[in-house]
């Protein structure tokens, strides 16, 4: 089995190859330089375990939300691929699952700082936890989640975050938080929302996928879309521009 994971969302893309007990991990500046930097990324991964692009069994790629060139990247990469090589399986990531995943599998570890502990047997802690995304113009990505893994609520493009909530975003990301919400990863200020920032790793994406294989979710060719969410903000410009106009 031959995977290949591809992460272009961000502006540090992650390629993840898996071929039995080989294992490669690349973190690309992926910065408005995508289409230059990945392709011959991936190519030579490929070229150093001499595998043909025709060999691998699956292409998992991370459909968004995130960068709108990026996740345009990604998706148009894998896509070419099966229609080069039909036999290769797709599988479509969401950024923000991918996100939960990664708080998830570290929250516990030595190396956060800062991270309240929940106590999933105490009915006066919070059973669920947000996964956020910078979407500009004072707006956010949003999901909701159970501390099993579980997604229980629609991805969402929201101008309001939620309260008394513990929000997880990208390291990688500032945005303006809304005035007059307050944030405090301390016991002193009660009611308060809890902010955590995670970094996600190549590794993630792979064991992503590979749990997604073990799922059997796959997707097909006609199916596998970005995740926008959002129109880009040229197009969004567009549409004010034409309501002015009218």
């Amino acid at each position: 089995m031959k995977i290949l994971c591809i992460n272009t969302a961000f502006a540090e893309a992650h390629i993840a190859f898996k071929n039995e007990s080989i294992q490669i991990f690349r973190k690309i500046n992926a910065e408005a330089k995508s289409s230059e930097n990945i392709l011959p990324a991936i190519e030579k991964v490929l070229y150093e375990q001499s595998i043909s692009p025709k060999e691998l069994t699956y292409i998992a790629t991370v459909v968004g939300p995130g960068s709108f060139t990026g996740i345009r990247i990604g998706t148009a990469i894998a896509k070419g691929s099966v229609c080069t090589v039909p036999t290769i399986k797709l599988i479509a990531i969401n950024s923000l699952d991918l996100m939960a995943y990664e708080f998830l599998k570290n929250k516990n570890s030595n190396e956060r700082q800062n991270v309240p502990q929940v106590d999933l047997s105490n009915d006066k802690n919070p059973k669920t936890f947000y996964c956020i995304q910078n979407a500009h113009s004072k707006r956010f990505f949003i999901a909701k989640y159970n501390f099993v893994g579980e997604r229980i609520s629609d991805y969402a493009l929201v101008n309001k975050l939620p309260e008394n909530a513990i929000l997880i975003k990208l390291e990688c990301e500032d945005f303006e938080i809304p005035p007059n919400f307050v944030f405090d990863n301390s016991d002193n200020v009660k009611n308060s929302s809890v902010l955590i920032n995670i970094k996600l790793k190549p590794e993630t994406l792979l064991e992503v996928a590979l749990k997604y294989i073990e799922e059997i979710k796959i997707t097909d060719l006609q199916n596998f879309e970005p995740v926008y969410i959002r129109l880009s903000q040229a197009e969004e410009n567009l549409i004010k521009s034409k309501c002015k106009k009218s």
